[in-house]
């Protein structure tokens, strides 16, 4: 038997050559006498030149396990998972002395199996504040002759746990996964229809989606909640985020192919947390989804906004499109973008930044290069978009101002609430870089978060810098919401009590479905009262114009009769035409100019009598208020003091 190993080296004709180089072992077994000529000794596998692994994608809530054959894209490795079988694999809980889990291997899709894992304890897994940690290992060797791969024995993967659902849990999140693509559609259906026929509706949904990511972003604490309150505030974050697109669907795959193979089996989530709410990926290309999709449009628009100024000098419809996309893209789009996106944009770009090592991005390919320095770039941008809000509302604070209209939409115009969509802005980058820097520390992410929910909370109480009452007690109960979510968390994390841990996740769950209910029926009727005021205004104007037709018909049938008002009989007294009946005309006229005085005499006088009533009016409410205020001054309440002073006659 003789071994040889071949180099096979592909490159192109390129200026600039891509190499890739390829070891291929040849073994050659020799043939003895005849007799032996059907025996064909089988091949040695400790000198193959491909060479698989394994690699725990996540363990899901409902008992299942992706394990990925490595490398990615390889036949071999394809092969492999397909031929594995569950005596060939090992699974234990290394946290619990390397307690054995029975498994059974669902189904195979390319080269990920997916495994059902059957815990003894289903209830008591990282259900502490450490969690739980599995690991997978080969028993055997399994190769695939033919591609010259194997996967060598003793081969291992771990990964930690996370909380498993119950029973009744398991349908309930199984129902919430599968009304996911349905509810994405209806949503994206419902938000084109409402931009292109009511544009004030969608700025109502977009300002419920704003005062709800940060309650729906605490879901991202590391911490496990029981319940299903986890994939709720998932498909909630991704409605908020307007991913909507279904980008895994085929951004994903397209982005993946320019990649290295080691880039992609090296790839993994900050935490299982994060990568439960849609940020399962070290890369800024990944993480982002339809946001870099609505990023691109929203700089092809700038794009083009430069280009129609850049031409408008020497053209005249490039100056008119530069004034109309003004007004639109630079006033009004670009702030809406930055403002609805901010937190997807910096918190994809904070975990792309600290992933990678600047030291070796010289090593990583050109797709690795650009979602790095397209990292920076937008943190830059984010940083700056900032300071240019701060320094536009300072310098701009008029109402007509329509560049202000994103920033202080519905915000009282003095103090700190001018300013109340900058500290929004500043309370979310706190919440993403606690959420990503101390992602090993769960401790200091809940007393951090703690502490800003509740000066928000006080800010927001305090300062009430909304214009509307309904929005001012709307945003309290959002704040409120979110602290009591906290709240809630931290008594779930100093809890030992199984039973006592469920009815606090349920807690958490009716927190979040709660505020989603009461944020969903303030939009709703608020919707309603909208169409209802214009409604009335558009039956009030057929009504007046009704009005005007029956005037001049009336006008036109008897032009004799005195007209009800001295402006009409002035306007009639223009119109007057010279006929041959000279005299006629004559004494119309003189009438008409006797009526106007009397008809100017009468108008002045209902004019004065209104101004009398409505000082009337004014006077009436001003003593009505000052009385009101004059009875609770002398109103007595109750002295809560006298409850801790004893009473003389005991």
């Amino acid at each position: 038997m003789e071994r040889y190993q071949v180099s096979v080296v592909l490159t192109d004709k390129n200026v600039k050559p891509k190499r890739s180089k390829y070891t291929i072992a040849i073994i050659i077994n020799g043939i003895g006498n005849d007799e032996n000529a059907t025996q064909i000794s089988p091949p040695d596998y400790t000198h193959y030149s491909s060479k698989c692994g394994l690699k725990i994608l996540r363990v899901r809530r409902d008992g299942q396990m992706e394990l990925k054959i490595t490398p990615t894209r390889s036949v071999g490795a394809e092969m492999i998972a397909k031929k594995l079988n569950e005596s060939q694999l090992e699974v234990n809980l290394t946290s619990r002395g390397d307690e054995r889990v029975p498994i059974k291997i669902e189904g195979v899709d390319q080269n990920i199996l997916t495994i059902t894992l059957f815990f003894k304890d289903r209830n008591t897994i990282s259900a502490n504040l450490e969690f739980d940690t599995i690991a997978v290992r080969t028993v055997e060797s399994v190769a695939f002759a033919d591609n010259w791969s194997i996967l060598p024995k003793y081969t291992r993967a771990a990964a930690v746990v996370p909380i498993q659902y119950s029973d009744e849990q398991r349908e309930a999140a199984k129902f919430v996964q599968s009304t996911q693509q349905p509810t994405e559609i209806a949503v994206l259906s419902l938000s084109i229809i409402l931009q292109l026929f009511f544009a004030f509706a969608m700025d109502q949904l977009m300002g419920m989606m704003n005062d709800l990511s940060f309650l729906t972003s605490l879901s991202m604490i590391a911490f496990s909640i029981p319940g299903i309150a986890s994939p709720i505030q998932s498909l909630l974050l991704q409605i908020i985020y307007m991913d909507l697109l279904m980008t895994d669907k085929w951004l994903t795959p397209a982005i993946e192919k320019s990649l290295t193979i080691e880039e992609i089996d090296n790839d993994n989530p900050i935490n299982m947390f994060l990568d439960e709410q849609g940020f399962g990926s070290q890369l800024l290309v990944l993480n982002l989804g339809s946001t870099l999709i609505f990023m691109g449009i929203q700089v092809a628009l700038l794009l083009l906004t430069v280009l129609a100024y850049l031409l408008g000098h020497c053209c005249r419809s490039a100056r008119k499109s530069y004034i109309y996309l003004r007004g639109r893209v630079l006033k009004q789009s670009a702030i809406a973008f930055v403002i609805q996106q901010f937190q997807p944009l910096l918190m994809s770009s904070v975990i792309n930044v600290r992933s990678i090592s600047i030291v070796d991005l010289g090593e990583y390919s050109e797709s690795m290069r650009f979602s790095y320095a397209l990292s920076l770039i937008i943190v830059v941008v984010i940083v700056i978009s900032v300071g240019t809000f701060i320094y536009v509302i300072k310098q701009r604070r008029r109402p007509k101002g329509k560049i202000l209209s994103p920033l202080i939409e519905g915000l009282k115009r003095r103090g700190i609430a001018y300013y109340w969509t900058i500290l929004t802005l500043l309370k979310w980058s706190i919440l993403c870089l606690t959420l990503i820097l101390l992602s090993e520390y769960p401790a200091q992410q809940l007393q951090v978060l703690t502490a800003l929910s509740i000066l928000s909370t006080a800010l927001q109480l305090g300062l009430k810098p909304q214009t509307s009452l309904v929005e001012q007690w709307m945003s309290f109960f959002n704040e409120l919401a979110a602290t009591l979510y906290l709240y809630a968390l931290s008594a779930l994390v100093l809890t030992d009590d199984l039973p006592l841990k469920e009815t606090l996740g349920l807690v958490l769950l009716s927190i979040t479905v709660g505020a989603l209910s009461v944020n969903l029926l303030k939009l709703i009727i608020l919707l309603i009262s909208a169409l209802i005021a214009k409604c009335r205004v558009s039956l009030n104007q057929d009504k007046v114009i009704d009005l005007q037709q029956s005037n001049k018909r009336f006008a036109l049938v008897d032009e004799e009769r005195p007209s009800q008002s001295w402006m009409e009989t002035k306007q009639k007294k223009k119109k007057v035409k010279k006929t041959k009946r000279g005299k006629a005309d004559e004494e119309s006229k003189s009438a008409a100019r006797e009526e106007i005085p009397q008809m100017k005499d009468k108008a002045e006088k209902e004019i004065s009598q209104m101004k009398l009533d409505k000082k009337k009016k004014k006077k009436t409410f001003f003593k009505k208020k000052k009385a009101k205020k004059q009875a609770l001054s002398e109103h007595t309440f109750f002295d809560w003091r006298t409850l801790f002073v004893p009473d003389p006659q005991y």
